[in-house]
C-alpha cells in the first residue's frame, strides 16, 4: 500500500530531519508513528502527502513511485491529509465544510451527493446539524476535517488529532472505492 523507502528529507540544506527512513503501511492495517516533539513525524507526513520533496529515497503508493506527484493529485489517488489545528471554516455550515472534501468530484453532482450521504451514514450526529455553522471547539473541529478525508473516500489518511498527541496515525481501507 504505502512504502517510504530510505527517505532523506528536511527543511534546510544540510539539516536532515529524516535520514534513511523506511516505513511500510499495509492495506487494512493501522500503522502508527510515535515519537516526541521534534522527532520528524510531521516531516514524514509532509513528504508522504507531497508537501515536502524528499532529498533522497522514494515514496511508493500502490507500488507506484509518487515523488513529484503534486498534493492535489495524491488526494485524487486516495491519499487524504487532515492538517493539525482547527480544520473547519467557521463561517460555513457543517455540510459546506464537508463539501470542501468533495472538491475533486464537484462536477459529478450524483457522486458528490452519494458520498455526502455516506458520511452522514457513518456519522449520524452530523446529519442533524448539517445546516449549522461550524463554530465548534478545537477537538470537535478535527472531526469535519477527518470526515473530509473520508468524504473523498481516501484510501490512506493521516489523523491530526493523533499527531497533536505526539503520534501520527494512518488508516487504510480495503473496501472498494465508488
Amino acid at each position: 500500500m504505502l512504502w517510504v523507502d530510505r527517505v532523506v528529507a528536511g527543511y534546510h540544506p544540510g539539516i536532515d530531519i529524516l535520514d534513511d527512513l523506511t516505513l511500510r503501511a499495509e492495506a487494512g492495517r493501522i500503522t502508527a508513528v510515535i515519537g516526541p516533539n521534534g522527532a520528524g513525524k510531521s516531516t514524514l507526513l509532509r513528504v508522504v502527502f507531497g508537501l515536502l520533496p524528499p532529498r533522497g529515497g522514494r515514496v511508493l503508493f500502490r507500488e507506484r513511485e509518487i515523488q513529484g506527484v503534486p498534493a492535489d493529485a495524491r488526494k485524487r489517488m486516495g491519499i487524504g491529509y487532515v492538517p493539525q489545528g482547527p480544520s473547519t471554516f467557521p463561517q460555513m455550515t457543517v455540510e459546506e465544510n464537508l463539501l470542501v472534501g468533495g472538491w475533486t468530484i464537484r462536477h459529478d453532482r450524483v457522486r458528490l451527493r452519494d458520498r455526502l450521504e455516506h458520511v452522514y451514514a457513518l456519522f449520524p450526529a452530523l446529519a442533524g446539524v448539517r445546516r449549522v455553522r461550524a463554530t465548534v471547539s478545537w477537538s470537535t473541529s478535527q472531526r469535519p476535517g477527518s470526515r473530509r478525508a473520508w468524504r473523498a473516500r481516501s484510501t490512506i489518511s493521516s489523523s491530526a488529532a493523533a499527531r497533536s498527541a505526539s503520534r501520527s496515525c494512518w488508516w487504510t481501507r480495503t473496501s472498494p472505492r465508488r
